[in-house]
């Protein structure tokens, strides 16, 4: 049988595209919601869960944090919830700490909320040095290849 997890009283999503604190939800259950901005009218989606474990690591080379939360919803069912941010920034939860996931229209997550202790972290996009690197090899991949094209078709 799997514990129930009691609903969080009230949480506060902030808006990943205009970045408004005002949107709130009272007595919210664990579930996905899809939320539309009251300041900018944008939908995007939240997912409030409890924190079972956590496990991050910072690779200095890359500049880039890599996080593994565990996580349960009000069933008591488990995730396994990862992402990077390219910052060096930690974040401080633990385990039991209810934390809220949001993603922006696009379903990138964008915000990070910790509503047991109040703490806030913006997921930084953007490119990170291995996705520079994988486009400058197929740029010049592509590049080679117009080269080898019209090389092949002047000479005839």
């Amino acid at each position: 049988m799997s514990k129930q997890i009691k609903k969080v009283p009230i949480v506060h999503f902030v808006c990943p595209n205009c970045k408004s604190s005002s949107l709130g939800c009272s007595d919210i259950s664990f579930d996905k919601q899809q939320i539309t901005c009251s300041d900018c009218t944008r939908q995007f989606s939240a997912l409030v869960v409890k924190v079972r474990s956590r496990n991050s690591r910072h690779i200095t080379k890359d500049d880039v944090r890599f996080l593994s939360i565990r996580v349960l919803d009000a069933d008591g069912n488990e995730d396994l919830i990862e992402f990077d941010n390219p910052s060096k920034e930690n974040f401080e939860f633990r385990a039991g700490d209810v934390v809220g996931f949001t993603y922006d229209s696009n379903g990138r997550l964008a915000i990070l909320n910790n509503y047991t202790v109040d703490r806030t972290m913006f997921i930084k996009s953007g490119w990170n040095l291995n996705a520079i690197v994988g486009l400058g090899c197929l740029l010049l991949i592509v590049f080679a290849a117009l080269l080898c094209l019209f090389g092949l078709a002047s000479s005839k």
